[in-house]
């Protein structure tokens, strides 16, 4: 299968993000040096900032080089607290918000500081806002309201959780489904799911898409895009199946490709 059909980025597209990521953290690392010998605290911050994400950035490419492989759907529960088979999606995934996060707001409330003492305000002003709207994210990341998520599939729906942002759909309202980066869902006309979000305002955690469609952002599933396809075809086509979801059956797809 391509890469289109599976969600999962090719080994040697990774190698070559990793290979730009090194770069820049060399890059940064190089800037906060000369940047320190010169005494340039903007300079220092500069570097630091392109340094914590290369770093950053990189680690979430090791990690998804690693995740390549299925490890399969697991039996759960919906958020709704309903019997479900679950794609759960890497739970790595806040951390590496996270860490983005701490380099940004770290960054922007530490150049505010600096700018304070040069009697910068208007600078200083802008610089604190926009790290305080980072560390309110961060916050949020932390205390779990932005959960790594993933794709709960129940005898009344499919449920999709990513970034604190959670839609919900019932069978009988999917027309069709597209895998690829990001996976479509296709609603029928006048289909309308139920949305949530736990996550800061402002923060956009559910995928973009075109009216009448969903997204589902497959890459850092336990399944890939066209496993997750064929299995939401499969049981909108078998209602009769849908009972034995969130059961040890369900986590066997032989089972539901025989039976389809």
């Amino acid at each position: 299968m391509t890469e289109h059909d599976t969600g999962r980025r090719a080994v040697g597209r990774l190698a070559l993000l990793a290979a730009g990521q090194v770069f820049v953290v060399l890059v940064g690392a190089g800037i906060l040096v000369a940047a320190a010998a010169d005494g340039s605290a903007y300079g220092v911050l500069f570097g630091v900032l392109l340094t914590g994400l290369g770093v950053v950035s990189l680690a979430a490419t090791v990690l998804e080089t690693s995740r390549r492989g299925s490890t399969g759907a697991v039996v759960g529960r919906s958020p709704a607290g309903a019997p479900a088979t679950v794609l759960p999606r890497a739970g790595w995934v806040p951390a590496v918000t996270a860490g983005f996060l701490v380099v940004l707001a770290g960054c922007a409330l530490a150049a505010a500081a600096v700018a304070v003492g040069r009697d910068d305000l208007v600078v200083a002003i802008v610089l604190l806002a926009i790290g305080g709207v980072l560390a309110t994210y961060l916050a949020f990341v932390v205390r779990g309201r932005m959960p790594a998520g993933g794709v709960y599939l129940a005898a009344d729906g499919v449920t999709n959780v990513k970034d604190g942002a959670t839609w919900r759909v019932g069978w009988d309202d999917i027309a069709g489904v597209v895998p690829g980066e990001p996976l479509a869902v296709v609603l029928r006309d006048g289909a309308r799911p139920v949305r949530s979000s736990t996550a800061p305002p402002g923060w956009r955690g559910e995928v973009r898409a075109p009216d009448g469609t969903l997204g589902v952002q497959t890459r850092y599933l336990s399944d890939d895009a066209a496993t997750l396809a064929f299995v939401l075809l499969a049981y909108r086509d078998r209602p009769d199946l849908r009972s034995q979801l969130g059961t040890q059956a369900s986590v066997d797809w032989e089972i539901l490709r025989q039976g389809s």
